[in-house]
């Protein structure tokens, strides 16, 4: 018999403690989606973003919303300076530790017109994470993770 709960894959708030507690954050991070997609394209990148810029890693991760909002609205627009712009912004955002925004980045950055150097950027980030994770996997392969002192007999 199949369980009914919702599976949720790379969430990474620190705040959650409980199954509760994920979906209020959850429908948090999708009302604050809801009211950024809303604002004015200039609203968003003169005010919205800036502030985003500002905020601690923490923070940025809780207002990840904004990304999506941007891509979205951006994604629309008849001004290929802005939309340049917006571009180039989403490509510095694959640089950010958190990977949900990130990955965020990632998926609005073909919706804002993905040419081939903005390709190519992804995939060098892309090839670098993955000899990251993999130097950082067999770094400890055939080790104790934590190594733990046997007790004295």
């Amino acid at each position: 018999m199949p369980i009914n709960k919702p599976f949720v894959r790379f969430l990474s708030l620190d705040f959650v403690s409980s199954p509760l507690d994920l979906l209020t954050a959850m429908k948090a991070d999708n009302d604050l989606y809801r009211q950024l997609r809303e604002l004015p394209a200039a609203q968003l990148w003169n005010e919205e973003v800036p502030k985003f810029n500002q905020l601690s890693a923490k923070e940025r991760n809780q207002q990840v919303a904004l990304v999506r909002a941007v891509g979205v609205v951006f994604s629309t627009s008849r001004n290929p300076e802005m939309k340049a712009a917006v571009k180039a912004w989403m490509i510095g955002l694959l640089q950010d530790p958190s990977e949900k925004i990130r990955r965020y980045a990632t998926a609005a950055i073909p919706k804002l017109g993905g040419d081939e150097a903005s390709e190519q950027k992804l995939l060098d980030i892309l090839r670098w994470r993955n000899r990251e994770r993999n130097w950082s996997m067999n770094r400890n392969y055939g080790r104790a993770w934590p190594a733990k002192k046997m007790p004295d007999r």
